[in-house]
């Protein structure tokens, strides 16, 4: 893939958010918009994290994301919108002088953004992510979120029972071993294995109910209060193979992610360069300075 272009439509110089702080001033000249999928939350976020990504290589041009549903009565995989993105236009529709982005454009600058980001770039991006209401936890946030993903709308199986199984006692053990009576909140996308998890787990750990929601009129999906509480934890222990809604708590939440067991599917666009990875498993993906806290304290 060819590098970014240095300068902006009008010739001015470009910033390149890597070399630190820069007196150069940029025109902005226009607005590119990518028109979002039709997907799950951390599918959304996914695509909202790369064209920021992008924004932060080409200062000299806005950004916009166009939130897309199929159906007027949302289905599924539809949802509201409670997110608000500092830097990132939000919009059900462009504008007309507004110039699309295709996804072959955006993927094709993915290889030389990922060779060039840092952890304090990626945190910053992460932090412009905000929920249009506010959750209220009886006492503190958990300690530990639990992401139990393993099922699609209409209850298909996204891995073989066996594999499942696998990831579910791995998670059961470490709990037992290394968390023991700490604050655990779970989050799943089948109630089901929610209640199996949560019996299986016993009194090893304390687990918390879902937080209220407030500051909102309307009603607002689980899969946004999951996402936030989530975030608001202090480490993530995935139930799952490269969810990349665990990935988008961790990120917004700036906290590291527990992977127990060699998890490849985990290098995504999320994934940069100084991440700490031994040897042996377990892997730790997230904040380097917590994840190498706790790579010290358990292996």
């Amino acid at each position: 893939a060819r590098p970014l272009d240095k300068t902006t439509a009008n010739g001015s110089a470009a910033v390149n958010p890597l070399q630190g702080n820069h007196c150069t001033h940029v025109e902005i000249t226009r607005t590119m918009y990518l028109s979002g999928t039709i997907g799950g939350i951390g599918n959304r976020i996914e695509e909202m994290m790369g064209l920021l990504q992008l924004r932060a290589f080409r200062p000299g041009e806005r950004a916009a994301y166009i939130w897309r549903n199929s159906h007027e009565k949302l289905g599924e995989r539809d949802y509201p919108l409670f997110l608000v993105v500092d830097g990132l236009r939000m919009a059900q529709s462009p504008k007309p002088h507004w110039l699309q982005l295709s996804r072959t454009q955006a993927h094709e600058h993915y290889p030389y953004i990922r060779m060039n980001l840092t952890q304090e770039l990626v945190a910053s991006l992460g932090r412009r992510f905000h929920a249009t209401f506010k959750l209220a936890w009886d006492g503190d946030p958990p300690t530990v979120g639990v992401h139990i993903r393993g099922w699609e709308p209409g209850g298909k199986r996204l891995y073989s029972r066996s594999e499942f199984e696998t990831l579910f006692q791995r998670g059961v053990q470490y709990l037992e071993r290394d968390e023991r009576n700490t604050t655990v909140y779970v989050a799943a996308d089948n109630t089901a294995a929610r209640d199996d998890f949560v019996r299986t787990i016993g009194d090893a750990v304390r687990v918390v109910h879902a937080p209220r929601v407030t500051g909102v009129r309307h009603n607002v999906p689980g899969a946004y209060v999951d996402l936030f509480a989530l975030a608001s934890c202090k480490r993530i222990l995935p139930i799952n193979r490269g969810s990349t809604f665990t990935l988008s708590a961790a990120i917004i939440g700036n906290i590291p992610i527990i992977a127990l067991g060699s998890d490849h599917s985990y290098k995504t666009s999320f994934r940069y360069p100084n991440i700490i990875e031994g040897n042996s498993q377990p892997l730790y993906v997230g904040n380097a300075d917590a994840a190498r806290a706790i790579k010290e304290n358990h292996g």
